[in-house]
């Protein structure tokens, strides 16, 4: 199906809505409206994760995952699961919209530990000012999505945060049990999982009565992936030139999956360094 300009920027709109939108929230925000996105055949979308940014340079390699997937006409839109900065400062996170803000299509993020400011009253308050919402719900083509915010802070061993585990129990009190649901975290949850979060076994627990197929991380640099509890989990290698993978490979990319009749496809795209 091939979308005219007008279709293709009305459908953007509803989703800055679901995921950028400036609204009054409370810590834990408010719950998601249910905004669908259609579009017939499979969903294809890119996850980016770790791009760590610090200083103009080391946009280069963002930039060229972004002409890659600007590229792939097929990919309908992008998440970004946390550390998008080095160190949550407003200048960097400045550099991560300009990067971002080049992507023809949709995108939405979620917070790692690495994008809290140190010494602010809020940790957020650079990320929000940029992105909006730290956490949110949409619904495209059938599927759910959760972007859920893993942070208890900026040091990265921490347990998801009381407050963010509330945000997480109301989504999921609003959620039908059947609808296929993609989880995206910062912190990976799967068992055995290197990087896993402290309390990954909490969060795993409250998704067991929901039809989860999908749970996509970041945080560890480097290729996992396995199956659990009916769903597959998959952490990718960073896309960043100041950090390196944690799992010893060299390349840096992005990952693209592929949703069809709830079958999981993906792949890893390397970005040249």
């Amino acid at each position: 199906m091939k979308w005219t300009r007008r279709e293709f920027v009305g459908a953007a709109g509803l989703l800055a809505l679901a995921g950028c939108a400036r609204v009054k929230q409370s810590r834990i925000g408010k719950l998601a409206p249910d905004l669908d996105f259609r579009k017939e055949g499979p969903l294809r979308f890119a996850a980016l994760n770790d791009l760590h940014l610090l200083d103009s340079r080391s946009v280069g390699i963002v930039g060229r995952a972004v002409n890659a997937i600007n590229n792939d006409e097929d990919i309908a839109f992008t998440v970004v699961l946390g550390d998008l900065t080095s160190h949550g400062t407003l200048r960097e996170m400045n550099l991560v919209r300009h990067a971002l803000g080049r992507l023809e299509k949709p995108y939405f993020c979620i917070p790692g530990p690495h994008d809290l400011a140190v010494g602010t009253e809020d940790p957020y308050t650079f990320y929000r000012r940029v992105f909006k919402k730290s956490q949110w719900k949409m619904n495209m083509e059938g599927w759910a999505f959760l972007g859920v915010d893993t942070c208890g802070g900026r040091e990265e061993s921490l347990p998801m945060s009381e407050s963010n585990l509330e945000w997480f129990d109301i989504q999921l009190a609003h959620l039908d049990p059947k609808r296929p649901l993609v989880v995206l975290t910062h912190h990976p949850l799967a068992p055995g999982f290197e990087g896993r979060l402290a309390n990954a076994d909490d969060v795993l627990s409250r998704l067991e009565p929901y039809n989860v197929k999908l749970v996509l991380s970041g945080h560890y640099h480097g290729s996992q992936v396995t199956d659990h509890a009916g769903a597959v989990h998959i952490t990718t290698p960073c896309c960043s030139t100041v950090a390196q993978n944690s799992d010893g490979t060299a390349e840096k990319g992005f990952r693209r999956v592929v949703l069809d009749e709830g079958q999981i496809q993906h792949e890893f795209v390397p970005v040249p360094t």
